[in-house]
C-alpha cells in the first residue's frame, strides 16, 4: 500500500467522524461504534470487497495475537509471535509475516519477533509524549499531565507475587532449619 494510497484512505475516514461530529455539535462523548453506525445508516461507508484469503488471515492473525497459555514457571505468555520480513515473491518485493508458536520457535524468529514488538512499545510511547507535550502546551484549562516513561518500578511490581500465605514462616524455617 503506498503512502499516497494510505494517507488518501485514511483522510477518507477521517472525513466521515469529522461529519459525524459536524452532525452531532453537542455530542462531547462519542465512540467509534457511534460513528460507524451513523456513517453505515448514512451510506457513507460500505463494507469493502476483500479477498476472501486475505480476510480469513486477517482475523486468524488477530485471533493468533491474543492466544495466551501458561509456561511451565506459571506465566501467562503469549503463544504465537510473528516476525515482518521484506521479501522478493515474483521479482516483486513484498512485505510478509511469519508466525512461530513460542513452544517450538526457532532463537532467530523469536529474536525478530521481540525486537520488532519493543520497536512497537517505544513507537506508541514515542506518540503517547508527543501527545502528552502537546496537550500540557495547548489545552485551555491551563493543566498539566506529569507521565513517567521509566517503566522498571511497574515491571517488578507486575512480577510480585500475587499470593501471600496466611501467616509468616516460622523462625527456624528461615534460617533453613526445620
Amino acid at each position: 500500500m503506498s503512502v499516497e494510497f494510505r494517507q488518501a484512505w485514511a483522510e477518507q475516514r477521517q472525513a466521515i467522524v469529522n461529519e459525524y461530529l459536524d452532525a452531532h455539535p453537542d455530542q462531547t462523548d462519542w465512540t467509534m461504534e457511534d460513528v460507524a453506525a451513523w456513517a453505515i445508516r448514512e451510506d457513507k461507508w460500505q463494507p469493502p470487497h476483500r479477498n476472501a484469503i486475505k480476510m480469513c488471515a486477517s482475523e486468524l492473525s488477530r485471533a493468533s495475537r491474543v492466544e495466551y497459555y501458561e509456561d511451565p514457571q506459571g506465566r501467562i505468555v503469549r503463544k504465537k509471535y510473528a516476525r515482518r520480513e521484506s521479501v522478493t515473491v515474483d521479482g516483486m518485493p513484498r512485505q510478509m509475516v511469519f508466525w512461530e508458536d513460542i513452544t517450538n520457535a526457532r532463537p532467530e524468529h523469536m529474536l525478530v519477533a521481540l525486537q520488532q514488538m519493543r520497536a512497537a512499545c517505544l513507537a506508541d510511547n514515542a506518540r503517547l509524549k508527543r501527545n502528552t507535550d502537546s496537550w500540557n502546551e495547548n489545552n485551555p484549562h491551563g493543566a498539566h499531565v506529569q507521565l513517567s516513561f521509566d517503566y522498571s518500578e511497574d515491571l517488578l511490581e507486575l512480577e510480585s507475587p500475587e499470593d501471600y500465605p496466611n501467616s509468616a514462616p516460622d523462625a527456624d524455617e528461615e534460617d533453613g532449619e526445620i
